[in-house]
């Protein structure tokens, strides 16, 4: 039997540098799109992960382990110097090769962001801006050398990428586009983890912020085996909110949050010192704002109680009734006006629809609703609690125009996927987070560009402000003129529940919103209302669909008596006394009780 023998293939000897430990001289580099590296020893590196007092530095090469550190002297400020302490396996190269190394590694971190990058748009793109590209290296070997470096990772549950966050092989997730550190920390507290990325130089630029808006409602599609919820703290500068931190969550507990707005307050955002904070109703959240920033007045929106009452239509397959059946919608669109209301009303309004409601025939289908209503927000949160009238704050949705945009990030990839899915990993949500970073950056500081296009529900706001201030300026009120005004801000919110992914709301319903017995209204000075206006009663009268029945509200502001009461024939008003006082009209603010 012949043996069969294979040619003997020489390996070519690749020339190894001679290993180098010691400090060295770190000179920073700025390259294209702002992205900045540094030069130690003649050698190219890339930042990488701060921790403590120390800055890890890591050689620009894919195959190349050489690592250095670099100490903190104060925040945001490093040393001129750094430490190696692995050694390069290859030598320094020259200038052409450093600018080889540094275009690379851009088109590297493109494709990681975009998975349908072209490489000829972006060779092109680059070579205008640095002509000389394309006399080291061409189209080809470009498309030859991402290629065979690039690899992909996709933890397949929350708690592995937590585990794996801090590893090189998450870099694509710890870095913006223009490698500013994203990935700030990390934080446990019993089964609940969370990851915070924010940019920090963005963090620290709009720290003069007075106004934060924190939401922790935006729905996100996951697989079964990843679930996870994503808080987005935004901050109001330029009329209109910047998303500057990011948090990835899987049990929203009291514990968690403790720990991550303690960091935020303390290390991330020393100087963030804001005097409102609008949230949502969730109690854990909302106590613990409340309690880190002790000294801002936290409110809840409007936009998080209209999220509560339709996802409980959801769950209790309403949505085809609502989008069919006029009387429903239009209960529960009064029910959905009752946060915008004058906080003495809301009680009122709500016995008056009630009443109404249960003398049709479609109480039946509604009790429910009626029910979550009265138990969860009119008797546990309370008026006290979810009125939002003559908070301008409160109904401020300019909020949505980021919000979208992250939307159309997470939908977009999907067209363009051969295989369809219904869901978005982990990965690709960080992912669409810096680019979300990377275009508020543009838009924000690019002054040919506005900040964001005003949404439909900027007009529909000025609408609310005109409601509010017609009540002030007309002694008699009929409920109806009130909500035809409103009625379009109602439908608005509405209209922006696909945004946060509520549309036919099919997940669980385990909302636990805040109690009122944990706050004690603080009385300030009330508002100043006209002479005229405060002269005279104010009458709200509530009218619905299908009834002749008017009921009536008669405020009488000199003496704080509010009564009700029916319009009878000849016009006048019978009138019932309650035990409701004007005292509620007055301005005031929420003071948490920690002993509560």
């Amino acid at each position: 039997m012949r043996d069969v023998r294979t040619p003997k293939i020489k390996k070519p000897a690749y020339r190894q540098a001679k290993p180098s430990f010691g400090i060295f001289e770190v000179v920073p580099i700025v390259y294209l799109y702002n992205i900045e590296f540094c030069l130690l020893n003649g050698h190219l590196f890339e930042y990488r992960l701060s921790s403590l007092n120390l800055r890890n530095l890591k050689c620009i090469l894919p195959t190349c382990r050489a690592k250095a550190l670099q100490k903190k002297m104060v925040t945001g400020v490093y040393e001129d110097k750094a430490k190696l302490i692995v050694p390069h396996n290859h030598g320094r190269g020259d200038d052409a090769e450093k600018k080889k190394q540094m275009f690379l590694y851009i088109v590297t971190r493109k494709l990681q962001c975009d998975k349908d990058t072209n490489f000829k748009s972006i060779y092109e793109e680059i070579c205008e801006i640095d002509p000389a590209i394309r006399d080291i290296i061409s189209l080809r070997s470009v498309i030859f050398e991402v290629c065979r470096n690039y690899t992909t990772y996709e933890p397949p549950t929350f708690e592995q990428l937590y585990k794996d966050i801090q590893t090189d092989i998450m870099y694509k997730l710890q870095f913006t586009l223009n490698g500013k550190q994203f990935y700030q920390n990390w934080f446990s507290s019993g089964d609940s983890k969370a990851m915070l990325f924010a940019n920090p130089d963005i963090v620290e630029e709009l720290s003069s912020s007075q106004l934060l808006y924190v939401d922790a409602s935006f729905k996100i599609d996951t697989s079964n085996q990843v679930k996870f919820q994503l808080v987005t703290v935004l901050m109001w500068i330029s009329d209109s909110y910047y998303p500057a931190m990011f948090i990835l969550i899987n049990k929203k507990t009291r514990g968690i949050y403790e720990k991550i707005f303690q960091y935020i307050h303390d290390i991330l955002a020393p100087k963030l010192r804001p005097a409102e904070i609008v949230t949502d109703f969730e109690a854990n959240l909302y106590h613990v704002l409340s309690k880190v920033y002790e000294k801002a007045s936290v409110g809840g929106s409007v936009f998080y109680y209209t999220q509560n009452l339709y996802k409980k239509v959801c769950v209790l397959n309403l949505c085809k009734n609502l989008e069919t059946n006029s009387y429903l919608r239009h209960f529960y669109h009064m029910l959905l006006m009752l946060p915008l209301l004058p906080v003495v009303t809301i009680s009122d309004v709500w016995n008056t629809l009630l009443s109404q409601a249960k003398d049709s025939e479609m109480y039946q289908l509604m009790k429910p609703l009626f029910d979550h209503v009265k138990a969860e927000w009119m008797e546990k949160v309370t008026p006290d609690l979810f009125g939002c009238h003559r908070l301008e704050n409160r109904i401020n949705e300019n909020v949505l125009a980021p919000f979208k945009k992250l939307r159309d990030l997470l939908v977009v990839p999907r067209r363009n996927c051969k295989i369809s899915s219904s869901s978005t990993s982990l990965v690709q949500v960080v992912e669409r987070l810096i680019e979300l970073e990377n275009f508020l950056q543009m838009v924000y500081t690019d002054q040919t560009k506005k900040y964001h296009p005003k949404d439909l529900s900027s007009t529909q706001k000025k609408n609310v402000l005109r409601a509010w201030q017609y009540i002030e300026t007309h002694p008699k009120i009929n409920i109806n003129t009130f909500f035809s005004k409103v009625l379009g801000y109602i439908k608005c919110m509405e209209n922006q529940l696909w945004i946060w992914g509520l549309y036919r709301y099919t997940g669980d319903f385990d909302d636990d919103l805040v109690s009122a017995t944990d706050f004690k209204i603080v009385v300030e000075e009330p508002n100043i209302i006209s002479e005229e206006a405060s002269t005279e009663e104010t009458v709200v009268t509530v009218h619905c669909q299908g009834t002749e029945e008017h009921s009536v509200m008669v405020v009488d502001p000199p003496d704080g008596q509010v009564a009700e009461g029916i319009m009878i024939e000849d016009g006048s008003f019978l009138l019932q006394d309650t035990e409701v006082s004007c005292e509620s009209v007055q301005q005031t603010i929420l003071s948490y009780s920690s002993d509560a």
